[in-house]
């Protein structure tokens, strides 16, 4: 997969692996610790799967009056946002900023300044699974929501411009978590991390 920047647990990946390995990540710890791929592929344009949406209670049964679902929507589109960047060969994270703030947005741009650098970006997509929320603080009028999820990045590669297969971190399914916190009525993900290969819950 494409590794961008991403801090997995303090260490810099590329893809998820590359990008939010070095991620998301968020998708990690390097910049993005939590992108990275496991192994190098054929260097066929992978598959595409499909992305998940998050599910979690709607507005009408949130007790928060909807807020934490606000919460699960920007880690979201603060990972959907990421992929398109990368896959775009990109250094603009104006897209990025508008879901995502502080160490989780700094460990993305470094992702995709480290891509950038050494001439490549990703293709294909990974497959996003819908997260679990883990905690909600204060549980009345949330300020803050911390989140677990999986991301799968076996079919986001990183490629030369070229198009030619990079030297990809080995892919597959990399555990996920991340803390969102509100300032007014703005949801944006603080701390992403994306996680080794093999640390899904499931």
């Amino acid at each position: 997969m494409t590794v961008v920047g991403v801090k997995r647990e303090g260490v810099p990946v590329r893809g998820f692996a590359s990008c939010l390995a070095v991620t998301l990540a968020v998708f990690t710890a390097s910049s993005a610790a939590g992108c990275s791929s496991d192994s190098p592929s054929s260097a066929a344009t992978p598959p595409v799967p499909t992305l998940s949406a998050p599910a979690v209670s709607s507005p009408s049964t949130d007790p928060s009056g909807g807020q934490v679902q606000q919460a699960v929507t920007a880690y979201m589109d603060l990972l959907h946002a990421f992929v398109a960047a990368s896959n775009a060969g990109t250094t603009d994270t104006s897209d990025l900023s508008n879901y995502g703030t502080g160490t989780a947005l700094q460990v993305l741009s470094d992702g995709l300044q480290d891509n950038k650098s050494k001439g490549v970006k990703s293709q294909g997509q990974p497959g996003i699974d819908a997260p679990q929320v883990t905690k909600i603080s204060p549980a009345d009028d949330p300020t803050s929501v911390t989140v677990t999820g999986c991301v799968d990045d076996t079919h986001w590669l990183l490629y030369t411009y070229d198009g030619k297969l990079a030297d990809n971190p080995p892919s597959g399914r990399r555990g996920t978590s991340a803390v969102i916190d509100r300032s007014g009525s703005v949801w944006k993900v603080t701390s992403l991390a994306i996680k080794d290969v093999g640390t899904c819950a499931d």
